[in-house]
């Protein structure tokens, strides 16, 4: 019982990193495999549009995603923290926008695949304020 109290402090302090490093992922990871799959399907294939947008955007989650993840991880004291902060936050400011293009683009289409659970829109709408959330939690700590 007692070791579950040295860590609980802890998983509560690092849950704002933890929570933007996941929605961040899932961002990350829903585009990369709707986006396979459909270059999967496309013939003829266009390898750098898939190289730059699939697997580009795919990386770009992947860094905002560590970042605030970094933000309140031991070994992320090592990295610069104002530089992980203005990563994170460059990622809540991308990220809002897309979210805020999808909605903006399934309202104006009435097509609703952008906010299905494989599009963009649910991801985005978490995980831009979730990153937001997460910078900030971090620099009031300091």
């Amino acid at each position: 019982m007692q070791h579950q109290e040295i860590l609980q402090p802890q998983t509560n302090r690092a849950m704002p990193g933890i929570l933007a490093f996941l929605a961040t992922c899932a961002l990350g990871g829903a585009h990369l495999i709707v986006n396979t799959a459909s270059f999967l399907t496309e013939s003829p294939k266009n390898y750098g549009l898939y190289g730059g947008y699939v697997l580009g955007v795919s990386a770009v989650c992947l860094v905002f995603a560590l970042a605030a993840l970094a933000l309140y991880q031991s070994w992320g004291q090592r990295l610069p923290q104002r530089g992980l902060q203005i990563v994170t936050w460059i990622g809540c400011a991308v990220i809002s926008l897309l979210a805020i293009y999808t909605l903006t683009l399934a309202i104006t289409t009435q097509d609703l695949r952008y906010l299905t659970f494989a599009g963009p829109g649910p991801w985005s709408l978490l995980a831009g304020p979730l990153l937001g959330f997460a910078a900030w939690r971090s620099g009031a700590e300091q």
